[in-house]
């Protein structure tokens, strides 16, 4: 089968040959979350592609939904506020292992570990030099590694992580899901 889009009859981006596929539903507001989404893939891989192989699929998903909301949030910052709430609601619904998530190379059902990891990537991305940090992590782990680059480039590990992620999504996803904090105010 020399068509990904055969093997994939769904929204995919093949880090063999740096295609993107997508299934339009006539929904522009999907089809427009899904493009994001799966362009971000394809621009990590265009980055660095032996990094992307070797990324934990939280960091994959986890990037890929936050620049979703980044791009939402410059055209409509209430959708992407709601977004991002979702995803916190999304993330305590699922009950998911939080540290685990971090930890593991390849979390299992890693399509569970979406929500949660947009909610990681947008924490780490608010650190003082967020983004620098975030770049000198892609490059810092290998594929065993990723809770000891965390620690080395951020200065804590997966279960400060999972704390943190954790309090954010109570805090989001809580009764009238409204940020006190205001971490989530701007998008840049």
């Amino acid at each position: 089968m020399d068509d990904p889009a055969e093997a994939f009859p769904y929204d995919f981006f093949d880090q063999t040959t740096g295609r993107v596929g997508i299934t339009l539903s006539g929904d522009e507001a999907l089809d427009t979350w899904t493009l994001a989404h799966e362009l971000a893939h394809a621009y990590q891989w265009a980055f660095d592609p032996l990094a992307y192989e070797a990324e934990p699929s939280w960091i994959h998903e986890g990037l890929a939904e936050y620049l979703v909301y980044v791009e939402l949030g410059s055209r409509d910052p209430t959708a992407a506020r709601a977004f991002l709430e979702h995803a916190a609601r999304e993330t305590l619904a699922r009950g998911l292992p939080f540290e685990r998530v971090f930890s593991d190379v390849y979390a299992a059902s890693w399509e569970r570990t979406y929500p949660v990891a947009m909610l990681a990537i947008a924490l780490l991305a608010r650190e003082p030099e967020g983004p620098a940090k975030l770049r000198a992590y892609f490059r810092a782990h290998g594929p065993t590694h990723p809770a000891r680059a965390l620690r080395r480039v951020f200065g804590f590990g997966p279960r400060e992580l999972s704390q943190r992620v954790e309090r954010l999504a109570h805090e989001l996803g809580g009764p009238g899901s409204r940020s006190r904090s205001g971490v989530f105010d701007r998008t840049e």
